[in-house]
């Protein structure tokens, strides 16, 4: 269930293009393709980290693949997300906590917040660390003896942790601590346990791995110098950061009840820890009490060591978000046995005792509820992001001197090693290169030219024979290239099955063997045209296009070609029919719980159901008096653009409520960093511009540590960026902002907002957005 979810949001969401640390891969593949991999490559280190596994899954799943996919990496982290969940929600039944409530701590761990390291292939580290850790974790809890077999699976587990990520050497401690109260717990006297030589051989084995793995980790180790600005600079930051990133989200603001919560939160951790404590007789209280301990823990550890290295930005980025769900998920099980524990005792202290449990609970679920849905709402903004960087990418390759523009203004020194590389740079996503791939053909006639297309959204590099002059006709032959995999696809626009055109793929051994292309016309959109060549294998072809036809529907266009290996083919048929593995996966789970659900339960025997039905309908309340903070609006049809000049506040639906992050204000809409809002779509039949003036709240204090907010506006079309522009407003310095937009087609505007090194006061307002013929 989980991969499925997970799949579908990054079928939907994740984009097969590079974005920050991906591109750091692209050297390494390249030496794999040229057999130049080295061991000190692998182990190198990259900032903090030591990426080794995580370098070995990338190759592996290059070469299985047979191209360099970022959304498979996406797909692959999903896979060990739902992995490591499963044997956590296993280790929770074992130990007779309620289906419910693992179903919840499931929800917590799997929440969209921490996009991040969902929809970006590189941070299949964060994931791999997670898994390894919760697998030591609970073999350490959950084993009936702590045989040679789980504790070398455990010892395994740590080494590849540690070498995903730096956190990873927490692990050991995590582990090392659990180690030890197990055995202390299962020894029957204390004496026994120190002549215990058996246990004592585990325990010196565990430690001289750990240290030796932590000695190779730190082995010619070096700070990163561009980092110090990032560490905290006072107890003040340090104590600050982790505070909040202990309380994740409830202490996202400082209202009073935000922190009551957090509070009541780690009372009930901390109550369950004392009676497990006290309850440690009992073996299943016995392995709870490891688990708890262990986990707690590692998440302290954890938050303590990002606090040190990340405690001078105040955000916590969603990266670090998915080691700190730990909380929520542990506060989710200690409320279960909390509950039972209560419910076992009479009198109205014991019922008040209880109601209060429930109400904390719901609270908390409720919370995490709507972080989940302002998560999910932000994800258009995420994808647009990527696609911004993809679209930034395709400039440089068609023109290395133009400005760089986009989300990533300091990347041109990458671009100039990556892109400028040739290995390297034919690793990159065939949609970002096709653009910029120009097909060797010979033209016969006066009809076939360069980019002679008449595409709705852009030209591409390609032959077409499309021109003013209808009359003209003739044929084009692309240059020989072989075939070396058994699946091909060629990027094919206008008519190829209008009368008197014909679109092929033919031999050149003599043979006279061929393909024609058959399907209906993509006219002024591009489509890939997939052809199975396995019969061709190892045999040299080319294109073949013929334009005979005289109307003003009679031309067509090809770009590009490229392989797909037959791991990529089934990939993508499972993405494509993914919502029918969502779909079937529920019908299963629904069917199963109404099987397994045959008499209606006793809620007061039943306090966790109790709990559960308190908290749905918490969350109910919660969700609809709050509205998320990003938020997307889409009509169904386009809204027809004229030259009178529209106010894009206008744009907003009825349903629009004004939130702290996004509002309406006198003239303008208020953005407080890091969000974003889509409106659309539109539909202009003139030119049309988008202008608005980027500005800071004047009523923002004069402070040394405000910045400034970055302001990017895009226009997407398919999802694609088509064009953006971007400014950056300081208080009291307004910057005019300007974009074209297209016409004839439908698009959507996404205003976003960005915080830069810090978020004081970052009151930003786009001042008079609208839409009214460009200015010269």
């Amino acid at each position: 269930m989980v991969v499925s979810i997970q799949g579908l949001l990054v079928k939907y969401v994740g984009v097969n293009a590079p974005y920050w640390d991906e591109w750091v891969n692209y050297r390494l593949l390249a030496h794999v393709d040229q057999g130049t991999v080295t061991l000190h490559e692998l182990f190198a280190q990259h900032n903090e980290h030591r990426i080794f596994f995580p370098r070995l899954f990338w190759i592996a799943l290059y070469l299985f693949l047979g191209e360099n996919n970022l959304q498979a990496q996406m797909f692959a982290s999903a896979i060990i997300m739902a992995f490591g969940a499963g044997i956590w929600v296993f280790t929770l039944i074992r130990l007779n906590v309620s289906p419910w409530m693992a179903l919840f701590s499931c929800l917590f761990l799997t929440t969209p917040a921490q996009w991040e390291n969902t929809f970006t292939g590189f941070q299949f580290q964060f994931w791999l660390l997670q898994t390894c850790a919760i697998t030591a974790i609970c073999l350490m809890a959950l084993s009936s003896r702590l045989g040679w077999g789980v504790f070398t699976t455990s010892i395994v587990a740590c080494i590849i942790a540690t070498f995903s990520l730096a956190s990873g050497m927490l692990v050991w401690g995590a582990c090392g601590a659990g180690l030890l109260l197990r055995l202390w717990l299962d020894a029957p006297t204390f004496g026994g346990l120190l002549r215990d030589r058996r246990a004592w051989l585990k325990v010196g084995i565990f430690g001289v791995m750990g240290a030796l793995s932590s000695a190779l980790y730190l082995n010619g180790f070096h700070a990163i110098a561009g980092h110090a600005s990032l560490r905290a600079h006072s107890l003040s930051e340090f104590v600050g950061w982790f505070i909040r990133a202990m309380t994740y989200p409830l202490l996202e603001s400082s209202q009073l009840h935000t922190v009551l919560l957090s509070l009541a939160q780690w009372g009930v951790i901390i109550g369950a820890l004392v009676l497990y404590f006290i309850q440690r007789h009992d073996p299943v209280t016995r392995r709870k009490l490891v688990l708890l301990v262990s986990l707690l823990l590692l998440v302290l550890a954890n938050a303590g060591l990002t606090a040190y290295g990340r405690g001078g930005h105040p955000e916590i980025a969603s990266r670090y978000i998915t080691l700190l769900l730990w909380v929520s998920a542990l506060f989710v099980v200690t409320t279960s046995d909390i509950m039972r524990f209560v419910a076992q005792r009479r009198g109205w202290v014991a019922h008040g005792a209880l109601a209060l449990v429930a109400l904390i609970f719901a609270s908390i679920v409720a919370i995490h509820t709507l972080d989940y849905t302002r998560a999910l709402a932000d994800l258009p903004v995420r994808r647009a992001e990527r696609m911004a960087q993809a679209t930034t990418t395709i400039n440089y390759l068609l023109d290395p001197t133009a400005p760089i523009r986009g989300p990533m203004p300091t990347i041109k020194p990458l671009f100039d090693e990556v892109l400028n590389d040739p290995a390297q740079r034919s690793l990159l996503p065939a949609w970002i290169l096709d653009p910029t791939q120009v097909l060797p053909a010979t033209s016969f006639g006066a009809a076939w030219g360069f980019r002679g297309v008449r595409s709705a959204t852009d030209n591409r590099a390609s032959w077409g024979s499309w021109s003013d002059d209808l009359l003209a006709t003739g044929r084009i032959e692309s240059a020989p290239f072989k075939i070396t995999q058994p699946y091909l696809i060629v990027n094919i626009t206008g008519y190829p099955n209008r009368s008197g055109n014909r679109l092929i793929l033919e031999t050149l051994d003599g043979s006279g063997d061929w393909l024609r292309y058959n399907d209906s016309n993509p006219g002024l959109a591009w489509r890939e045209w997939h052809v199975d060549v396995s019969a061709f294998m190892g045999r040299y072809v080319r294109i073949v296009a013929v334009d005979n036809s005289t109307d003003a529907q009679g031309w067509l266009g090809f770009g590009s070609v490229r392989f797909v290996s037959p791991t990529v083919r089934i990939m993508d048929a499972l993405i494509g029919n993914l919502e029918w593995l969502v779909g079937g996966t529920l019908i299963l789970i629904m069917t199963a719980a109404f099987v397994v659900s045959q008499t209606p339960p006793d809620l007061r025997s039943r306090p966790v159901a109790a709990v559960t039905l308190l908290a749905v309908a918490g969350l109910i309340i919660y969700c609809t008096q709050t509205p998320p903070a990003s938020q997307t609006f889409f009509s169904l049809q386009p809204q027809r653009l004229t030259q009178e000049p529209f106010a894009m506040l206008r744009a907003l639906p009825a349903s629009f409520v004004d939130t702290s992050a996004i509002k309406r204000v006198p003239d303008g809409l208020f953005m407080h960093p890091n969000a974003g809002l889509v409106v659309g779509p539109f539909e202009a039949r003139t030119p049309l511009c988008l202008t608005t003036q980027a500005q800071i709240d004047p009523a923002a204090p004069q402070t040394p540590e405000h910045d400034g907010v970055q302001f990017v506006a895009y226009v997407l079309v398919d999802n694609l960026v088509l064009a953006q522009a971007q400014a950056t407003a300081m208080l009291g310095h307004p910057a005019e902002m300007r974009l074209e937009l297209p016409t004839n087609q439908p698009f959507t505007i996404s205003l976003q907002t960005q915080m830069r090194s810090n978020s004081a006061y970052d009151w930003a307002i786009w001042h008079q957005p609208q839409i009214a013929p460009c200015s010269p």
